[in-house]
């Protein structure tokens, strides 16, 4: 259902912020100002001039702010990039139902092929988020997210050296002798712990540039969206992880303590059940809130790539 203060598009009737002013044919640009297409600064130039570096007209260059202003080729990139990372995340998805599957079904190289098959969509989620923040080249600097499109290229790269790591101890621990194979899995720990740090600053940072690009398609709707977003989607995913975790430490420390209770004594039989009922418990309500705030993730940036893909209008047929 739409929001009423919105058009069916998903457009609010005004712009969210002032475009830039009106200059009579004939004046000259006395502001500082990039060429939306090359960065050029056209300032001394006629307004109905050509910037000297790729012959945009400087007009082009003094529409304003929103993204249907901003050069064509960088209003592709984001829908490319958005593309690869909802694609990703769908493949990402249907390759962790799977991979259970395909463990089981093929001996001795199960391992290796789920580590390679869950390496490919990450990578393409990890290489959209860079192309995504992609600085666009006709914005003067005060109106760039310089911090958050930062931080989300930073950790993108920290992401991308962790994968690596967690997918070579991953494959290592399987293959090496035993203390190697211990320290690869230590290491495989360590990388994902930083991971998971990393990852919170990561979509923290990706929502507040998420909520920028909103801003300029402009949408209020998915400018607010973005906004809750920041915080609500750790939250579905955290609380039940620590309500996981405490449950494992109350039930662990409940069977140790248990009747009659030794060193080196197996677990009575109750205690023992109850631990994994509530392991259980606890894995599919994380498993099923992290699927919620993936979904909602989701749609966020397929709507947000529909509505910057809508600006370009239908691609043109072939002639027959």
């Amino acid at each position: 259902m739409n929001d009423p203060a919105e058009p069916a598009d998903g457009l609010p009737d005004e712009p969210l912020l002032e475009t830039a002013p009106a200059r009579a044919p004939g004046s000259v640009v006395d502001f500082d100002q990039a060429c939306i297409r090359c960065g050029y600064n056209v300032r001394g130039l006629p307004t109905t001039g050509l910037c000297p570096e790729c012959a945009t007209p400087v007009a082009d260059s003094l529409r304003g702010f929103l993204l249907r202003y901003a050069a064509p080729e960088y209003r592709r990139r984001l829908v490319g990039a958005l593309g690869l990372v909802t694609n990703g995340i769908l493949i990402l998805i249907v390759v962790m139902f799977t991979a259970p599957f395909a463990a089981a079904l093929i001996p001795g190289n199960g391992r290796l092929m789920v580590q390679l098959a869950i390496l490919v969509p990450n990578a393409m989620i990890l290489a959209g988020y860079w192309f995504y923040t992609t600085p666009d080249p006709g914005l003067a600097a005060g109106n760039d997210p310089a911090r958050s499109r930062r931080v989300v290229r930073a950790t993108t790269g920290i992401q991308i050296v962790t994968l690596a790591i967690v997918t070579l101890a991953g494959l290592a621990s399987g293959v090496l002798p035993g203390p190697v194979a211990m320290a690869a899995d230590v290491l495989h720990g360590v990388a994902l712990t930083v991971s998971l740090i990393t990852w919170i600053v990561h979509f923290i940072a990706t929502m507040l540039y998420t909520r920028w690009v909103a801003s300029r398609i402009p949408s209020r709707k998915w400018m607010a969206r973005a906004a809750l977003y920041c915080w609500l989607l750790p939250l579905l995913v955290l609380i039940p992880l620590a309500v996981q975790v405490a449950a494992v430490m109350m039930l662990t420390r409940a069977v140790g303590a248990g009747p009659g209770a030794s060193a080196g004594a197996p677990p009575a039989p109750g205690p023992a059940i109850a631990l994994g009922a509530g392991m259980m418990w606890a894995g599919c309500v994380m498993i099923i809130a992290s699927l919620i705030a993936l979904v909602l993730y989701w749609n966020l940036l397929h709507y947000v790539r529909q509505m910057i893909r809508r600006m370009d209008g239908p691609a043109p047929r072939r002639a027959p």
